[in-house]
């Protein structure tokens, strides 16, 4: 008994299946898929639908429009006026260069007076913006802000930055500090983060491997969703029309499925190297013009690209076993579909552990993680690129992820062979049990 779980993995029955009948499904299934009009869209037209969407709102935000209204700022102090007017003139990427300004003196007893004048031209959008002040600001550096569209957070922010500059230059100016020591004062400090590798080299860490890391993360995610989900869909898609009962009359269930994923696995694989290529040639610097846009030094090397495919082809081969094996339960897609959620906090949870690992990816979290069945595929990628991991936790990784798809498709095969032609009530999960301990 002790040797029936091996056996049945290494039998010669998982490895006699690609057998002629077998290749000519996976030869369909692959046609069929990467022909698609789906695999077209989300392949091709997808990327460059999220590039646009991203660009245009970073155009929306970045482009101001020259005829925004007037702007006013009162202070109660003409050192401050002085001060501001000075900064913003001065300041070459200045959120408010395109508005009218003009500076008054007013005191905190005359500012009700000075909104309730400029009501009609605040409320219509003629004045964006009345900015008040007062001498207070020295010490508590708190100001007011009064606006019809107060939740202008570009606009506040860029004069957030100004004012904070005006105030802390009159402050050190009234402490006798000359304006170079001021402006030194005033700079934040930049720490230049280096990584320290086995090899003995010092690599920068200014943001770019975060970047990858994340890329990473999205790719395999999106990439385990758009081609497990369908696949689920046309399996059950199969079993309510029919058709499977006709195939199966030539093939045995565990060939067809064998094929099925075999063949979604190629068309999923040729998905995600068309999405990697212009990652990789914008990270090894092929593309200079958009190393040019995005100021970051990438470092990767070939392990963690090969480490990469490998565990992208044993991510994928598992989670279409299990959706494959979910897709052959049910009679119709709206039980399916309404049952799904178990199955994909398995994809979800690992997504959500990664973006937690690239914040710190030599945590507790992210090492265990890295090295538990389904959250490895998405978390170890994202800790490779980012630090250099121990051999031990690499190798475990390695055998954590095969052994789960081992196990994925000694469950899966069962389910699907059991329950591909079986029809009658929504099952439950105390029958997928009951189907488990079937022989």
């Amino acid at each position: 008994m002790p040797m029936t779980f091996p056996y049945r993995i290494f039998s010669c029955r998982w490895w006699m299946m690609l057998n002629f009948r077998t290749r000519a499904i996976i030869k369909r299934e692959v046609k069929q898929q990467i022909f698609s009009k789906r695999f077209i869209f989300t392949t091709i037209a997808l990327p460059f639908f999220l590039i646009l969407v991203f660009g245009l709102q970073f155009l929306f935000l970045t482009l101001e429009d020259d005829t925004q209204g007037r702007l006013l700022i009162l202070s109660d102090q003409q050192e401050t006026l002085n001060s501001v007017q000075l900064v913003i003139e001065n300041d070459e990427n200045s959120l408010v260069e395109n508005f009218s300004l003009e500076f008054r003196l007013s005191d905190a007893e005359n500012l009700q007076q000075t909104i309730e004048q400029q009501r009609s031209d605040i409320l219509s959008g003629e004045i964006s913006g009345l900015l008040y002040i007062p001498a207070q600001a020295l010490e508590d550096k708190r100001i007011g802000f009064y606006s019809n569209n107060a939740g202008n957070q570009l606009l506040l922010d860029g004069l957030r930055r100004l004012v904070n500059e005006a105030i802390v230059s009159q402050f050190v100016a009234e402490l006798g500090i000359n304006v170079s020591d001021a402006d030194f004062i005033a700079q934040p400090v930049r720490i230049e983060n280096n990584r320290v590798t086995e090899t003995g080299n010092l690599q920068s860490s200014n943001g770019g491997q975060q970047l990858v890391a994340v890329s990473f993360t999205f790719l395999l995610y999106f990439s385990l969703l758009l081609i497990s989900a369908p696949a689920m869909a046309a399996v059950n898609e199969e079993k309510v029309g029919r058709v499977v009962e006709i195939v199966l009359a030539s093939v045995s269930a565990s060939e067809l499925m064998a094929g099925k994923i075999i063949g979604s696995a190629i068309a999923g694989f040729t998905q995600i190297l068309i999405w990697f290529i212009p990652l990789f040639l914008i990270i090894s610097g092929s593309l200079p013009v958009m190393i040019a846009l995005i100021d970051f030094e990438i470092q990767l090397g070939l392990l963690v690209i090969i480490y990469f495919m490998l565990n992208y082809i044993i991510g994928v081969l598992t989670f279409l076993s299990i959706f494959s094996a979910f897709g052959a339960m049910f009679d119709n897609p709206q039980d399916a579909q309404s049952s799904l959620f178990p199955i994909m906090l398995l994809v979800i949870i690992p997504f959500i552990l990664a973006f937690t690992v690239v914040n710190n990816p030599a945590s507790i979290i992210g090492q265990v993680s890295s090295m538990l069945p389904f959250a490895a595929i998405l978390v170890m990628p994202a800790r490779m690129v980012l630090i250099d991991i121990p051999f031990w936790q690499f190798l475990v990784a390695i055998a954590v992820n095969i052994l789960t798809l081992f196990v994925v498709i000694l469950i899966s095969g069962k389910i699907y062979r059991l329950t591909i032609l079986l029809s009658g009530k929504r099952p439950g999960w105390k029958e997928v049990w009951k189907w488990l301990r079937y022989t």
